[in-house]
Formats: C-alpha cells, sequence, structure tokens
C-alpha cells in the first residue's frame, strides 16, 4: 500500500508540500545559472548567477529536511503522535537518511544543535505566597492533581546536563508510563509506585494515572473485579487500597506453641524434678499472582471468596507406605505410593495491628483421603492449634522484575 494512503491530507500539509515545491525550484533555478566559459590558462571557469532573491534564500535539502525534523520532534513531546509522523514523512521525503544525520550532527556537535523545545514555564508558589500562609495538605494534594504533564511536562532537571546526557522527562507519556508497569511488576509491588510519586509533581500524576491501578485490581479479583462506582469506591486506587486482598511481596506467618515433657537425667531419676520444654514452631503461607500458593513445602492452588472477603486454599499431596504399614506424606526409600491426600483451607481476610489485609483467620479446615476406592471425609478443630497469621514483608522478593504488569 502507498505510504499516502495511510494518512489524510490536511490543509497544512498541502502548505508544507508547497514550500517545499518552491524550496526545490529554487534550488535547481540556482544550479541552472552557472554556466561554462571558454578555455583560459587556468582552465575552466564558471559564472553564477547574484541575484539575491535565489542565492540567499536557497538551502539545502538537508537544512529544509532537517527543519520539518525538528517540527516533528515538538509534536511528539508535546502528545501530537499524528502531526509529528507527517512531518517525519515529509523529512525522509526529502532526505531518506534524516534521522541518521541527525543523530550524528547531535553527538558530533551538541553545543551547536538547536533547542527542541522551548523551555517549560512550571507553575509555582512565589516568595510571597508561600510567607502569608502555610499550605495545608488539601492545598498541595489539589495542586498536584490540577498538575498537567502533557501541558508542563514530566519534570525538569534539576541540575545542568553534560553535552550527551539525556533527561527522564525527554521520554514520551506513554513510555514513562509502561515504565511503572514494570516498577509495580506482576508481583503487585505497590509500594515501589508510590515511592515512585513522591520524587516529583509530574511522577506523581504518572503513578496516580487510573490505567496502572485498573490493571493491579484485575490482577488481583480477577472476575470478581468491578467497577469502583459499583462497590462505592471513588477511584481504582481506593479500591485497591481499601477492599480485602491477598498481598503477594512478604509471607503470612503463625507461631504455634505447645508443651511437652522432657527425659530426666542420670541425675534426676532419685528425684521428684521432671523437666519440660515449651517448643514454638511455625507455619508459613506464600502467595503469588499466578493463583499459587505454598504452605510449608507443599504447593498449591487458591480462589478468592465470591463475597471477597476470604481465601479458600487447594492442597494436594500423595500418601505412601512403608514396609512397617506406616502412612506418611514424604517418599522414603521403600516406600510405595498407596492414595492421595486434599487439603482445603478457607481462611478470612482481616486487618490488625495498624495494616490493612494483614491477618488471615482460619475459618474451615477439611482433610479427603482416597486410599483405592475408599475415600474419606475429616474435619479439623481450627480453633486448637491454628492461630492466625499475620503479613511480613520481604524485600528480596520484589528486588527485581520479571515481568511487567499487564
Amino acid at each position: 500500500m502507498d505510504l499516502e494512503e495511510d494518512f489524510a491530507t490536511t490543509q497544512d500539509e498541502r502548505n508544507l508540500e508547497l514550500q517545499m515545491f518552491r524550496e526545490r525550484w529554487k534550488q535547481e533555478l540556482g544550479a541552472k545559472t552557472a554556466v561554462p566559459a571558454g578555455p583560459t590558462t587556468g582552465g575552466y571557469h564558471e559564472e553564477t548567477s547574484h541575484d539575491p532573491n535565489v542565492t540567499d534564500c536557497s538551502r539545502s535539502t538537508f537544512e529544509i529536511a532537517a527543519e520539518i525534523f525538528r517540527e516533528g520532534m515538538k509534536e511528539e513531546r508535546n502528545g501530537r503522535v499524528y502531526e509529528a509522523i507527517s512531518l517525519y514523512r515529509h523529512a525522509m521525503q526529502l532526505d531518506p537518511d534524516i534521522e541518521f544525520k541527525m543523530e550524528k550532527s547531535a553527538a558530533v556537535k551538541p553545543k551547536n544543535r538547536v533547542a527542541d523545545v522551548a523551555p517549560r514555564q512550571v507553575p509555582t508558589l512565589s516568595p510571597q505566597e508561600m510567607d502569608d500562609e502555610q499550605e495545608t495538605e488539601e492545598d498541595i494534594l489539589e495542586r498536584l492533581l490540577t498538575y498537567d504533564t502533557l501541558v508542563y511536562g514530566t519534570c525538569l532537571p534539576e541540575y545542568p546536563l553534560g553535552d550527551t546526557d539525556t533527561h527522564i522527562s525527554a521520554l514520551p507519556l506513554e513510555v514513562l508510563q509502561y515504565i511503572t508497569q514494570w516498577l509495580v511488576s506482576s508481583e503487585l509491588d505497590m509500594l515501589s509506585l508510590e515511592r515512585f510519586t513522591i520524587v516529583c509533581r509530574g511522577f506523581y500524576r504518572t503513578g496516580r494515572d487510573d490505567a496502572v491501578w485498573r490493571l493491579a485490581c484485575m490482577r488481583i479479583w480477577g472476575k470478581l473485579c468491578e467497577r469502583p462506582e459499583a462497590l462505592n469506591y471513588g477511584s481504582w486506587r481506593q479500591m485497591f487500597i481499601q477492599r480485602p486482598q491477598i498481598r503477594f511481596n512478604g509471607v503470612y506467618i503463625s507461631r504455634i506453641s505447645y508443651i511437652r515433657p522432657g527425659e530426666a537425667s542420670f541425675i534426676d531419676q532419685n528425684s521428684n524434678y521432671r523437666p519440660w520444654h515449651t517448643v514454638y514452631y511455625y507455619r508459613f503461607f506464600r502467595f503469588f499472582a499466578d493463583g499459587t500458593v505454598l504452605y510449608a513445602n507443599t504447593p498449591g492452588c487458591f480462589r478468592l471468596t465470591p463475597d471477597g472477603e476470604g481465601v479458600t486454599i487447594y492442597l494436594k499431596r500423595d500418601l505412601y507406605k512403608d514396609d512397617m504399614g506406616q502412612r506418611q506424606t514424604r517418599n522414603k526409600r521403600n516406600s510405595k505410593k498407596e492414595g492421595t491426600e486434599t487439603l482445603v483451607m478457607e481462611l478470612a481476610i482481616r486487618s490488625s495491628r495498624g495494616r490493612l489485609h494483614g491477618r488471615l483467620d482460619w475459618k474451615r479446615y477439611s482433610i479427603t483421603r482416597k486410599i483405592g476406592k475408599i475415600e474419606t471425609h475429616s474435619l479439623v478443630d481450627v480453633h486448637q492449634q491454628f492461630p492466625s497469621s499475620f503479613f511480613s514483608r520481604v524485600k528480596s522478593y520484589t528486588g527485581s522484575s520479571e515481568n511487567p504488569l499487564e
């Protein structure tokens, strides 16, 4: 398909093509005025026209293409992608290698290059306004929410840049938003996103974009996810923070203790002294964003309850029988597989210790064993030896991002 058919022709484009035609016509006219003269002692000489209307106004093809290319860069940084593509196309029609030449000229002569974008005027408070009254949190939040990144840019460099340096504000807004998806990652590290927003006003507006928080909500609740208005939330971010959920950047830990009698030593055999020991051990839950869970050393899967207030965990493991006739869940030497065991755990999501959704309370625990054709069901009393599990963040889990948030 012809490239001309991909975009509609506007009045500005027609005017630009007319200007390009005039420039080429002036160049051709200037070249034709150079006529060879008769031979002399020094060989041939040329007489060129000194008409100021031709020589002073004529420019090279590269200069025209470079000017159009710079205009395209301005349009692209201002968010007008269609106009930028149209200008890039016209520049490449004049000089197919204009992009490489522009990069080369910028690398060789960085001090002589023309500024592509005029300095942005970022709204700030005057010293008198800062001295008259102290801003409240509501005033600061309102000023941050009214900051337009398309008009004022993402941010401005604090110190002068070197000749070969490029500031992050040169990136298009779409690229910066995609970087935030990598920052959050598939493990939903929203804490890193919150730290990203405190850098500057532009990063604050980018980190508060509904697109990122909507993807995070869809990642958490999936089919159970509804629009914030349907659940009386003001925004996607508010729903993500306040609605009960499972956290992936750490583990849920519960500590269990019991008392057992100890063995009396040889000295204590003739005395009334009998040692007792308090034993502590821990249970761990680690949840992953893909729906898998680890409980102790057993992998499984989990699903949020339909009401969104709890989570159901499914674990399945094999049963083995050794030569002594004792059943066990680990495959040891001389043991044979006898059946399977399925564990179903229902836990409620609660808040405690000043942390939202940081506690799991046991509601129901059932065990199903299937040995041959015999299947048995049993319920475990969760009120004994099943304390609540509390969330603890693990920094290494979010130390690097393997996949972006999608």
